[in-house]
């Protein structure tokens, strides 16, 4: 039985963390500062090496970059041109294997889904958080999400019942979380973009490339 293939967005399938673009782009527009996008940086890479919570990290961020909806629109058109290399060039192998791929990320579905649509990857293939706008107009995450908190990776999967053996794809640690709290199968470590050695030491496979994990999938 072919398994379920779940991609991390961020530094996945696109080669750039969201929420660090996001930072760079309103710092171009003089909303932030350097110093703040660097501070951004950093509780992201806490984050995602497993030095602080998840839902720790998310929530510092956002408190820096005080999002507005107008500036969704800005990133989405930035992202269609990150998407990573690999993945870029095997947009027919996704399309033809698009009953089977999902996407699981901490990220924020109002971003993802515009990127993976070319992807074929629909909506209802997206396990990711939603933004909530209080009456400035400032996004915050939805609280109830279990996303928005540490260990929600592998709640939202294993929620999700698959029924098919599951490999989680991703470049972090909360990816990796979800195969050590039993809700996949196999980790794939993928280091197209970065490479986490904490990360890497605890992968099934460690993928330089799309290309690898299409050569283990035909082969399973």
């Amino acid at each position: 039985m072919k398994p379920i293939l779940l991609f991390d967005f961020d530094s996945t399938i696109t080669n750039v963390e969201a929420l660090d673009l996001l930072g760079e782009q309103l710092a171009a527009n003089g909303r932030l500062t350097a110093h703040d996008v660097a501070q951004i940086k950093h509780i992201t890479d806490q984050g995602m090496a497993g030095e602080i919570g998840f839902g720790q990290s998310l929530e510092k961020r956002l408190d820096i970059l005080k999002l507005q909806v107008v500036d969704l629109q800005d990133l989405i058109a930035t992202l269609h041109h990150r998407v990573s290399e690999s993945i870029d060039r095997n947009k027919t192998w996704f399309l033809s294997h698009s009953d089977r791929i999902w996407i699981v990320s901490s990220g924020f579905k109002e971003f993802i889904a515009p990127v993976v649509h070319r992807l074929g990857i629909e909506p209802d293939r997206i396990l990711a958080n939603e933004f909530v706008w209080d009456s400035r107009g400032i996004g915050h995450v939805a609280k109830a999400s279990p996303l928005a908190h540490d260990q929600g990776k592998p709640k939202v999967v294993a929620a999700a019942n698959f029924t098919q053996p599951v490999w989680i794809i991703g470049d972090g640690y909360t990816d990796y979380e979800i195969k050590l709290h039993g809700a996949a199968d196999k980790f794939l470590a993928f280091t197209e973009n970065v490479r986490r050695p904490g990360v890497a030491d605890v992968a099934d496979h460690v993928l330089l490339n799309l290309e690898e994990l299409i050569e283990l999938d035909r082969n399973a």
